[in-house]
């Protein structure tokens, strides 16, 4: 599956065992469980989770300009942690807010101190990474 600069919802549970492009601006909504590999490292993309409890995919090259954004997940009581794996090819992103945690897989180099997390329009959690400049 491809989201090129368009905005793709899926309803209905999501399993696959084909990587998803998310890039040119578009956002690739999950609304119910999932476990497929979103590829977000072709240029700027945002992966929507409305069940992240229930994702169980593999998220590639989370970057600058890409975003998370979970709304199963209330800002207002939003933590993180970072575990990286044993490699530093990734780890598990976790979030907790007063009433659910997720695990996010995630595959790529990551400096725990850049991941932010934000509140989008309505009060849920979006997490977005600010690569190093040097």
């Amino acid at each position: 599956m491809f989201a090129r600069g368009s905005n793709i919802p899926v309803a209905g549970e999501a399993i696959g065992s084909h990587q998803t492009i998310v890039d040119g601006g578009a956002t690739l909504e999950f609304k119910a469980a999932a476990s497929i590999a979103v590829d977000l490292g072709q240029g700027v993309g945002t992966l929507a989770l409305g069940d992240s409890a229930d994702f169980t995919g593999i998220v590639k090259d989370f970057g600058a300009g890409d975003a998370l954004e979970l709304a199963d997940i209330d800002f207002a009581s939003a933590s993180w942690s970072f575990a990286a794996n044993q490699t530093g090819t990734g780890g598990v992103l976790t979030l907790v807010d007063a009433d659910s945690a997720t695990n996010l897989v995630l595959q790529g180099l990551y400096d725990p101190a850049q991941f932010s997390l934000t509140a989008d329009d309505v009060g849920h959690t979006r997490v977005t990474y600010h690569d190093l400049i040097v």
